[in-house]
């Protein structure tokens, strides 16, 4: 970790043309992930986060890089699944959802979490 920074694990996971997001209490939609303990690697915060959010799992994912914003060090992973498996929201999670690229645009999703998915051509 750098400084201050919180580090966290951040995944896009894709399915047929669509982002997985989660919603917590608040009304602004978040793409998976979270903080990542001081005793593991990044992808390891994001490989857990991501089960504890939706209940999916990934073996292999690709590492798209680390984001700064503000406090909070992102590193960023992108991984597609391959079959119908359904999100299943954790305990802090309200709801999961797949969303097209068109669907994005018309509702709230946090400021960053656009960034990082417009620094990497997926959000127009």
């Amino acid at each position: 970790m750098s400084g201050s920074r919180e580090l966290h694990g951040t995944v896009i996971c894709q399915f047929a043309e669509k982002i997985l997001f989660v919603r917590k209490e608040k009304p602004e939609w978040s793409l998976p992930g979270g903080k990542v303990e001081a005793s593991e690697p990044p992808v390891e915060g994001a490989r857990r986060e991501l089960k504890e959010e939706t209940g999916l799992a990934f073996e292999d994912a690709e590492f798209l890089g680390h984001h700064v914003f503000d406090l909070e060090e992102h590193h960023l992973y992108r991984l597609t699944v391959r079959d119908a498996d359904q999100p299943r929201p954790g305990a802090e999670i309200v709801e999961c959802r797949w969303f097209t690229h068109t669907e994005l645009k018309s509702v709230s999703v946090k400021p960053h979490n656009v960034e990082l998915l417009k620094l990497h051509g997926l959000f127009l």
